[in-house]
């Protein structure tokens, strides 16, 4: 090989590496950028997430606080006559747009295991107003005997038994559906208090 052409690729060898050096910086510069951009990405998509799943919580533990005031309200009455067709009505209410509209969001965005403490607080509710339309119709079977309980308190009553298992099995399900409402409430507070981090699903 020729002095001249010795030359020329020693002459060479700085450009290409200066060439192949800079490919490399621009690779790592262009990788840098391109996770970051992602990253980005991420957090803005993870951030909506938790922006739902907030919501759908928040409408979720208005309607479960809604629902046991109801509870409370017509079992305070100490008028079980007077109750009517409100068990049904309730028992139905799982069929009207809003509530549907709330389970579709939270069924969505909720975790499972925040799902399965609001199907199981939904259950809970639901055998309640079933209970209260039994005790209901045992009220009306107790009237129609001459055993009246209209206007009279829970403590004014001596029902007969049958009436006194009916009344007793509605107080165990209201208590139950408190207990299962709270550790709905429980879940909730658990999952939103990340104060640092989106939540990890």
């Amino acid at each position: 090989m020729s002095s001249v052409v010795e030359a020329a690729w020693i002459a060479a060898i700085p450009g290409s590496l200066g060439i192949i050096g800079t490919v490399v910086v621009s690779y790592i510069g262009y990788r840098g950028s391109r996770q970051a951009t992602i990253a980005t990405i991420n957090a803005g998509h993870d951030a909506r997430v938790w922006e739902k799943q907030t919501s759908a919580y928040e409408d979720a533990v208005r309607e479960v606080l809604a629902r046991r005031s109801r509870r409370d309200a017509i079992t305070g009455r100490g008028d079980i006559g007077n109750i009517g067709s409100q068990p049904r009505e309730e028992i139905l209410k799982g069929e009207e747009p809003e509530i549907i509209r709330i389970r579709a969001a939270l069924r969505a965005y909720a975790s499972e295991q925040g799902w399965a403490a609001y199907q199981e607080a939904d259950e809970s509710n639901a055998a309640f107003w079933v209970s209260l339309s039994r005790l209901v119709s045992a009220n009306s079977a107790a009237e129609s005997s001459g055993q009246s309980m209209r206007g009279a308190s829970e403590s004014q009553v001596s029902p007969s038994g049958y009436y006194h298992n009916v009344l007793d099995s509605m107080h165990a399900a209201k208590r139950k559906a408190a207990e299962v409402d709270d550790a709905f409430f429980h879940v909730v507070n658990s999952e939103l208090a990340w104060p640092l981090s989106w939540p990890t699903r």
